[in-house]
């Protein structure tokens, strides 16, 4: 086999490869008569590879873009829900349980564990706020008992009602956070009298009578029950020791 190229630089190359081979059916006394040569032109069958070498390439890149549309899709359905509930679980351990997850109306996995994740912090929630319900409410108690303990201790000893009701408002200042208080007794049957106060000095609490029915006061010691003025405008005058006057 011998190759031979022909053409210049200007018309492009052409390259013909010749195959020789002895003729069949030759005797025992063989006698070679001649050869014969088959030339071929490797041209058509370089621009045919180049062919598919361009066509592999365009394929090859077309691949490649689908391939990455692909993942880019999905990073969008199956990447980002993923992250977003890692984010929302990183902030219900911080304390954060009013974090919420986006919920679409396709009803695939993503969108069950999103929904899954709302009821639970929701549930976390309302056991949070009624803990710490029950904590306050403990705390108040425990508070009052305090209370009632130091009125108690107040009362012991207590030779003389002044001396009882003064006791009594030092001990409870603290516990109902109170600027001012009269401690009344009853004078006679239609009227009361100041004994002690809180914040009141004693020359105004000897001038101090109430009749029955006159102010807070008077009108709780006619009706014998407690009386609760809530909701007072701001600015309104109310003199402490008459308690509505």
């Amino acid at each position: 086999v011998t190759r031979t190229s022909l053409g210049t630089e200007a018309t492009g190359e052409l390259s013909l490869f010749h195959l020789a081979a002895p003729e069949a059916g030759q005797s025992a006394r063989e006698e070679s008569v001649g050869t014969a040569h088959v030339g071929m032109s490797m041209e058509r069958t370089n621009v045919q590879i180049r062919g598919l070498l361009a066509k592999s390439g365009g394929l090859l890149g077309g691949a490649l873009l689908v391939g990455l549309l692909m993942a880019m899709v999905i990073a969008q359905v199956v990447v980002r829900p993923v992250k977003a509930v890692s984010r929302a679980s990183q902030q219900v351990a911080a304390g954060n349980l009013a974090v919420r997850l986006p919920v679409r109306r396709r009803g695939d996995e993503l969108n069950e564990l999103s929904t899954y994740f709302n009821e639970m912090t929701s549930v976390l929630e309302r056991n949070r706020q009624a803990l710490t319900e029950l904590a306050d409410v403990l705390k108040k108690q425990r508070d009052n008992e305090r209370a009632l303990r130091d009125v108690a201790v107040a009362i012991t000893g207590a030779g003389t009602l002044r001396l009882l009701a003064e006791r009594v408002f030092a001990k409870m200042a603290g516990h109902i956070a109170a600027h001012a208080a009269i401690f009344y007794g009853v004078e006679d049957d239609r009227r009361l009298r100041a004994v002690a106060g809180l914040s009141i000095p004693a020359e105004r609490l000897e001038s101090i009578r109430i009749l029955f029915g006159e102010g807070f006061a008077g009108q709780a010691a006619e009706r014998r029950e407690r009386i609760v003025a809530t909701h007072v405008p701001a600015g309104t005058a109310l003199e402490v020791p008459v308690l509505g006057h």
